[in-house]
C-alpha cells in the first residue's frame, strides 16, 4: 500500500476514485480512527479539483483551464498519498476489505518462493601464501561478486589428484563459504601436487544449483 499507483491517471476516473474514497473514509472515520480535521481538509481539495475539471471539460475551455485542472489534480493527489501513508498504511484497524473499498492496494503477504539456483560460480585461484590457495568466484551471469538472489553460500568440493577428475564424485572433500572467496591450507608434504576444485550455489533451504567446471591449481 506504499505505492501511489492506486490513483487513476485519467481525470474523470480520479474524481470518481476521490469521491468514493472520501465517502468511505467519512462513513468509517470513527472505526478507523481518522481525525475529522484531516477529512475536513480533504473535502475542499476534492471540490476544487471537481470545479476545475468541469471547466476544463467545457467546449470553450482554454489552456489556462486545463493547466488549472492539472494543478488541482496534483494537489489533491499529493494530499491523499500523504493521508494514506500517515493514517492508513500502518493502521491496525484497516482491514483488506477496507483497502478494497477505499480503492487502495491490498498488500501481498504470500512470500515469493525462492527457486533453486540455475547459475553456477565461476572460480579462479591465486596463491595466498606457502601451502595456501585462495579460490575466488562470481556468478556465471554476472561479473559482480554478489551472490544470486536467495543464495546463502557456495559449496566447494576439492581433492588432490594425480589425474583430472571425470565426475564431481571424484572430489572427496567439501567446504562451504558464505563469502565470495575461501582459502585452503595444505601440508608441507602436499606442495607441488595438483588440487582440483568444483563449486555450486546453495540456498538457505538447502537447494543446490548446477556444478561449475573443474579448475586446477598447484599447491605452492
Amino acid at each position: 500500500m506504499n505505492s501511489s499507483n492506486y490513483l487513476p491517471h485519467a481525470y474523470n476516473a480520479l474524481l470518481n476514485w476521490l469521491t468514493n474514497f472520501e465517502q468511505y473514509a467519512v462513513e468509517n472515520a470513527a472505526r478507523l480512527g481518522l481525525p475529522s480535521s484531516e477529512l475536513e481538509a480533504l473535502n475542499p481539495k476534492i471540490d476544487n479539483f471537481r470545479i476545475a475539471n468541469e471547466k476544463a471539460e467545457h467546449p470553450n475551455a482554454g489552456k489556462a483551464d486545463r493547466l488549472d485542472r492539472k494543478e488541482k489534480a496534483e494537489l489533491v493527489s499529493k494530499y491523499v498519498r500523504d493521508f494514506v501513508n500517515r493514517l492508513l498504511r500502518y493502521n491496525q484497524a484497516v482491514t483488506n476489505e477496507d483497502r478494497v473499498k477505499l480503492g487502495l492496494n491490498v498488500p501481498d503477504t504470500t512470500p515469493t518462493p525462492i527457486q533453486p539456483p540455475t547459475t553456477w560460480p565461476v572460480a579462479s585461484t591465486s596463491i595466498a601464501g606457502p601451502r595456501q590457495i585462495r579460490v575466488d568466484w562470481h556468478d556465471s551471469l554476472s561479473a559482480s561478486k554478489a551472490k544470486p538472489k536467495g543464495v546463502h553460500g557456495c559449496e566447494i568440493r576439492h581433492s588432490i589428484l594425480d589425474t583430472p577428475p571425470t565426475t564431481n564424485d571424484d572430489l572427496l572433500r567439501s567446504d562451504f563459504a558464505t563469502r565470495n572467496y575461501h582459502t585452503f591450507n595444505f601440508d608441507e608434504s602436499q606442495r607441488g601436487k595438483s588440487v582440483y576444485f568444483c563449486l555450486r550455489w546453495e540456498t538457505n533451504k538447502g537447494d543446490k544449483g548446477p556444478w561449475s567446471e573443474f579448475i586446477k591449481a598447484i599447491i605452492p
